[in-house]
C-alpha cells in the first residue's frame, strides 16, 4: 500500500511538472505559420517537449502501478488532492505576480 501511495504521489507530481514544462516549451517554439509538418519538425527538435513526453510516460507508468496496488478511489483521490493543491498554489502565485507587477517589482521577488 505504501508503494502504491508513493507511486500515486509521484505520478501526480510528474503530471504537474510536465504541464508546466509543456507550457514553457510551447512558448519557446517559433511563432508563425509553420503548418502541421513544420510544427511536428520543430517539436521533435525541441528537447523540452521530448522531456515532457518522457515525463508523461513515466507518470502514466507510475499511475498504472498505483491503480494496480491501490483501490481506484484512493489512487484517483491522491491525484485529485495533489492537483487541487497545485491549483491553489498557482492561484496564490498568480495573485502575487499581479500585485507585484502593479507595484513595479518583478513577480519572483
Amino acid at each position: 500500500m505504501i508503494l502504491g501511495l508513493a507511486s500515486a504521489l509521484a505520478s501526480a507530481g510528474l503530471f504537474g511538472v510536465a504541464a508546466v514544462l509543456r507550457a514553457r516549451a510551447m512558448r519557446a517554439l517559433p511563432d508563425g505559420e509553420l503548418g502541421l509538418l513544420g510544427f511536428v519538425r520543430a517539436a521533435l527538435r525541441s528537447w523540452p517537449l521530448l522531456a515532457v513526453v518522457g515525463a508523461y510516460l513515466a507518470g502514466f507508468a507510475l499511475h498504472a502501478v498505483a491503480l494496480y496496488l491501490l483501490p481506484l478511489y484512493l489512487a484517483q483521490g491522491v491525484d485529485l488532492a495533489v492537483a487541487a493543491g497545485d491549483r491553489g498554489r498557482l492561484h496564490d502565485l498568480a495573485a502575487r505576480a499581479a500585485r507585484t507587477r502593479a507595484a513595479g517589482w518583478p513577480w519572483w521577488r
